[in-house]
């Protein structure tokens, strides 16, 4: 295949993974245009490109290439493999397992959690590589990292976050051997290898913690990671897309980080108890389709708890490792 475009960044063994996945989408054989997506901080662990091609009906072929960099010191320095490997796991095997569980329990299409397709992934270390759909095509926009999102968007965000976290509670009843190779498989970044007292603990958490009140937590919320849809200026609809931070943990950390992380303070004080309530209601709602109770599962009382145990946890991660905080 002849690459076009922003060629140097992807390695030998990346072209080959676009190559393959090309093929299966019924590539004609023309030039694969390279294009890099995004401006300087958009994205933290990765180079994000977009792939051009054309099918042999000339219909357009449209991926999004996340790519590790390939500095071995900067590779270390943000522990890109292990997130990279997250994600993978994430897109390669948890991912399906929910769609299964969604069909399984007819669950309405408009309450599905919406994903990006992917087309493959390489785990080679210094050539990690993620192959999405381009939601572009599906008009959806990048939001403003330095712009509060707005009330309608956060509920839907949350919408996202309490279906997917039911789908976790979901897979840890009905199979729970899978649940626990998948929480195992799963690397959090926020345990270092060297802090063996701190990871001790941690672990002795998990092992006796009461399992049923825990869940696979996902994806790191910051705004750039979201794509919401929009129709005449309106957000309609949002879809994740980032699993790097997927991992064992408290459903309040996922809400907290989304919250903290993606709006300002006056939209929060406007608003954050009407999130949490709502939040709450999706998670009952969803969790009646796997025939689980929240109140069984994931009872209000633990929810408020666990608020205020992570809370100042969760902030102090949004402040080390983000700017885009507004208070």
């Amino acid at each position: 295949m002849e690459f076009v475009g922003e060629i140097e960044n992807l390695s030998d063994i990346q072209r080959k993974a676009v190559e393959k996945a090309l093929e299966k989408l019924d590539f004609e054989g023309g030039p694969v245009t390279i294009e890099a997506v995004g401006k300087k901080g958009d994205n933290y662990v990765a180079s994000v490109l977009r792939i051009k091609a054309d099918t042999k009906d000339g219909k357009p072929i449209r991926m999004i290439a996340k790519v590790a960099p390939t500095n071995e010191a900067l590779q270390l320095m943000i522990q890109a493999e292990k997130l990279f490997s997250n994600e993978t796991i994430m897109y390669e095997q948890v991912l399906p397992k929910f769609d299964e569980l969604q069909n399984a329990a007819d669950f309405p299409s408009h309450d599905r959690i919406f994903r990006a397709k992917c087309y493959g992934t390489v785990d080679d270390e210094l050539n990690e590589l993620i192959l999405l759909e381009d939601l572009k095509d599906k008009e959806f926009e990048m939001r403003d990292r330095m712009v509060s999102l707005t009330n309608d968007e956060i509920r839907m965000a949350l919408k996202q976050l309490a279906q997917i976290h039911a789908l976790s509670f979901a897979l840890q009843d009905k199979e729970p051997e899978l649940y626990k190779k998948y929480a195992n498989l799963l690397f959090d970044k926020w345990i270092q290898p060297h802090d063996e007292e701190k990871k001790s603990k941690v672990f002795m958490f998990f092992s006796f913690a009461a399992l049923e009140q825990m869940l696979l937590g996902f994806l790191k919320s910051d705004k750039d990671k979201k794509r919401v849809q929009g129709a005449k200026g309106k957000s309609v609809e949002c879809i994740m897309i980032d699993y790097q931070l997927s991992r064992l943990s408290s459903p309040v950390v996922d809400i907290l980080y989304l919250i903290f992380n993606c709006t300002d303070i006056d939209t929060r004080k406007d608003h954050y108890n009407d999130w949490l309530d709502y939040y709450y209601k999706v998670l009952d709602d969803s969790l009646c389709h796997y025939n689980l109770k929240s109140s069984l599962v994931y009872p209000r009382d633990k929810m408020v708890e666990d608020l205020k145990r992570y809370g100042i946890e969760i902030l102090f991660r949004v402040v080390t490792s983000s700017c885009d905080i507004h208070f």
